[in-house]
């Protein structure tokens, strides 16, 4: 058994903290996932079940940070760790790879299943995602199978005195980083021909257009874990712990900000639903206040009720227009957004 770590440094606190608090934020976005379903009264899907299933490989991967961390080293020089240390670094590494392989790759699936459930009636867009998910479980394959074959045996990887071949970690890092880039900027550009060739103002498809791409902060933080081609990740070869600490703290806020992102189309409804009691309450906390301060003077009673009275009534009038529902089934309120006949 390892000893644990002491905990100290910025980077290690870094990638304790700043992940836990991702991840929370995740944990509530599938929250609204099923509460807008809940709203809609829709039926669980299988995007909802590859989003659940993201979601439970986060915290996978963030628990074997954690645990990179805490008894592998991670985020300080390794000339300070003992030999049973660097071992279960060398392990976390590999559990982390499949983890994070099989967590985005659900994820871009999810994301795929919606578009052929949204836009079911534009037929090369439905071929265009199917094909698209063919190449996503072929990455995954490659991924994983990389991961699992970075060193034959893979046991070299933490014994180097072990016989045996490694893999070129530089060349897995291009072929499969790359690769997984491309990926998401088609994902993330395939539904935006037919949302802009939908019968809507321009200001409902600019909306709706920034709601599928809030996925690009997770391309971000996939482009920028990638040491062979940002220079932001600098690893050392001969201080690993120390040096690849940023690159395993943006691939844990990757997939839970992709986590987010495959959510993100439930959050207009779940708006829908609560604003209009956001108003309720403020006009519940106005009369509250109002008969509290029946007692004070007709200046000061003037000038609260007046203030509040603007805020409650604006929050009514601007929540409570009732809203159509589109013919997509969509979980974002998207009415007449049926594209034109020529898609």
């Amino acid at each position: 058994m390892a000893p644990p770590v002491t905990i100290d440094s910025t980077p290690q606190r870094a990638l304790i903290i700043v992940p836990t608090v991702v991840l929370v934020f995740s944990t509530l976005a599938i929250g609204l996932r099923f509460y807008a379903h809940q709203i809609k009264r829709q039926r669980f899907v299988v995007d909802d079940a590859l989003a659940l299933g993201g979601l439970i490989f986060a915290y996978g991967l963030h628990i074997n940070l954690c645990i990179s961390v805490a008894f592998g080293g991670l985020g300080v020089s390794i000339t300070t760790l003992e030999v049973s240390n660097i071992v279960v670094y060398a392990k976390t590494i590999i559990a982390g790879g499949a983890l994070y392989g099989t967590a985005v790759t659900l994820l871009q699936v999810s994301i795929l299943f919606l578009y052929v459930r949204l836009f079911s009636i534009v037929r090369w867009h439905v071929v265009a995602c199917y094909v698209v998910m063919g190449f996503c479980v072929a990455w995954w394959i490659a991924f994983f199978g990389g991961t699992m074959g970075d060193c034959v045996p893979l046991q070299k990887l933490w014994t180097p005195t072990e016989h045996g071949t490694c893999i070129d970690q530089n060349k897995a890092c291009g072929a499969t980083g790359i690769a997984h880039i491309i990926l998401d900027l088609i994902i993330l550009i395939l539904p935006l021909p037919i949302i802009w060739n939908m019968k809507i103002d321009m200001t409902r498809k600019f909306f709706v257009s920034v709601i599928f791409s809030i996925g690009i902060f997770a391309t971000v933080c996939s482009i920028l874990r990638i040491s062979c081609i940002v220079s932001l990740v600098k690893i050392d070869s001969s201080d690993p712990t120390a040096s690849t600490w940023m690159s395993y703290l943006f691939e844990s806020l990757e997939v839970s900000m992709g986590v987010i992102c495959v959510c993100s189309s439930s959050v207009p409804v779940v708006y829908s639903r609560v604003s209009p009691r956001l108003g309720s309450y403020a006009r519940n906390l106005l009369s509250s206040l109002r008969g509290r301060s029946r007692f004070t003077t007709n200046h000061s009673q003037s000038s609260t009720g007046g203030e509040l009275g603007y805020i409650g009534a604006g929050a009514s009038n601007a929540n409570t227009v009732p809203s159509k529902q589109g013919t997509t089934n969509d979980d974002i309120a998207l009415a007449d957004t049926t594209p034109r006949a020529a898609v």
